[in-house]
């Protein structure tokens, strides 16, 4: 089987280690090394191997995810836990290189969704979640705060929870229509979001469905407490927030940024598309959440 390994030397959980561990498996592997957030998808785009191992974070993964999906290829990616959050990892069992190490030696390939997103010249898709409020305002702190390593996240959640801006958006959800005032708007396909909050509890990976959350505005002095249903997902049973559930929706917010996996992107008018089974994943399943029907 030919085997690629494309590192992001940049990522948080980054070690030469663990690469030499993996190149022992895969003793006649290529190891590509990249410089920049493009690299990993132009090379997942033009290679021919069998086997593609996402060595980086959240944001790797998506770009060899895109990379994958423009070469109409049927790659198998294996999702190496390497970034801070490892929030995509979470959902398909694989949070660590023990589970890596299991997940590898049963070797069970899944068929899991991923979801485009449309804009004004813009189309992208994503394995994990999307999200517009919050969020890219946590990534920008991340982005300049890597030093704090997995405390930043935490740290970042709190300081823009405390000043957080709440906007209007519509969304029609397979035509059907609602308007809402918010603070975040997910969509999630994975179920975990900055590195270990469940903020999208109700999300299957292989259903051919979106599932979107809408998160209710509240005043500062409420956040310690609404913060933790929103770091276990429980904060749409008590009615802290509102899902919807569709195969596509058109999304039109007062708000000019978004995230997709991670990665800053603008605009306001969206279209989001579910592609069902369109990516070929390696999945733990003694430690997978009940994320697939």
């Amino acid at each position: 089987m030919r085997t690629l390994l494309i590192v992001n030397p940049r990522s948080g959980g980054f070690s030469e280690r663990h690469i030499k561990m993996l190149n022992a498996i895969f003793a006649d592997s290529e190891i590509f090394y990249t410089k920049n957030r493009s690299e990993a998808e132009e090379i997942a785009l033009k290679t021919n191997v069998d086997l593609i191992f996402s060595c980086g974070g959240d944001g790797t993964f998506n770009e060899i995810v895109n990379g994958v999906l423009k070469s109409e290829k049927k790659h198998v990616l294996v999702y190496c836990p390497m970034g801070t959050g490892k929030d995509y990892g979470r959902s398909i069992g694989i949070r660590n290189w023990y589970e890596l190490y299991n997940a590898l030696t049963d070797f069970y390939v899944a068929d899991v969704d991923v979801v485009m997103v449309e804009g004004s010249g813009f189309a992208r898709y994503f394995a994990n979640a999307f999200d517009m409020g919050v969020g890219p305002l946590i990534s920008g702190f991340l982005e300049s705060h890597r030093y704090l390593g997995k405390k930043a996240i935490k740290i970042g959640l709190f300081l823009k929870l405390l000043r957080v801006e709440s906007f209007y958006t519509t969304v029609r959800c397979d035509g059907k229509e609602v308007s809402l005032r918010t603070i975040e708007l997910i969509a999630g396909n994975g179920r975990y979001l900055g590195g270990g909050i469940k903020v999208a509890p109700l999300s299957y990976l292989n259903d051919g469905l979106l599932d979107l959350y809408i998160v209710n505005p509240y005043e500062s002095f409420s956040t310690l407490v609404k913060l933790r249903t929103i770091y276990d997902g429980s904060y749409i049973e008590r009615g802290y927030g509102k899902h919807f559930r569709c195969s596509e929706a058109e999304i039109d917010a007062n708000k000019d940024s978004f995230e997709i996996d991670g990665e800053l992107y603008q605009g306001s008018k969206l279209i989001l598309k579910v592609k069902k089974g369109y990516l070929k994943v390696l999945i733990n399943r003694k430690k997978a959440e009940a994320v697939f029907i």
